[in-house]
């Protein structure tokens, strides 16, 4: 059979496929609302994601390095980062601790070369929030007037904390120490 515009056999639906395309449009009716459901479970995930503070354990800490290291923070995933950075602090022929990084990771933060004493960094809270982990790092300074000794101070800070796969932002607050 021919159809008339075309020239070409006009196709008639059987019943068998007229079945067979109802069942396809309805398999990817149910992919797509499957695919939609999906999607909305997302948010109650993050509902989810623990906020609040988080507790942290100071693995090192001290007022000078064996190396100069500028105002930096560090977040270390890994025993090979541990390394080079306990490196940094207390030589290369220190041992790192034993870290498991399937449970912690390690936050160093150092608060550069200072040419007198008085000076220090602690973190002093972690917080998981919905956006991410804010550590808060607390610098300490003496006060204006105070008499200061001429040595050199690095002050530094490692702490252990449960890992996390959110982002990693830091507030910093400094504290005038009273020389008296």
């Amino acid at each position: 059979m021919h159809g008339p515009a075309f020239g070409g056999p006009v196709r008639v639906y059987t019943e068998g496929m007229r079945t067979k395309l109802v069942i396809l449009l309805a398999c990817v009716a149910l992919i797509a609302l499957g695919a939609y459901l999906l999607t909305q479970q997302e948010p109650e995930k993050r509902a989810a994601v623990h906020t609040g503070p988080v507790t942290w354990d100071v693995l090192a800490e001290g007022t000078s390095t064996a190396q100069t290291i500028d105002r930096k923070n560090y977040r270390l995933r890994n025993s090979e980062e541990l390394a080079s950075v306990w490196e940094i602090v207390h030589g290369p022929k220190a041992k790192p601790p034993v870290v498991d990084f399937d449970k912690h990771e390690v936050l160093a933060v150092f608060d550069g070369p200072h040419a007198t004493n008085g000076y220090g960094i602690a973190v002093s809270r972690i917080a998981d929030t919905e956006e991410g982990r804010v550590v808060t790092i607390t610098h300490t300074a003496p006060e204006k007037g105070c008499e200061p000794k001429r040595v050199a101070f690095r002050p530094y800070q490692l702490v252990l904390v449960a890992p996390t796969q959110g982002a990693l932002s830091h507030t910093d607050e400094t504290v005038a120490i009273d020389c008296k």
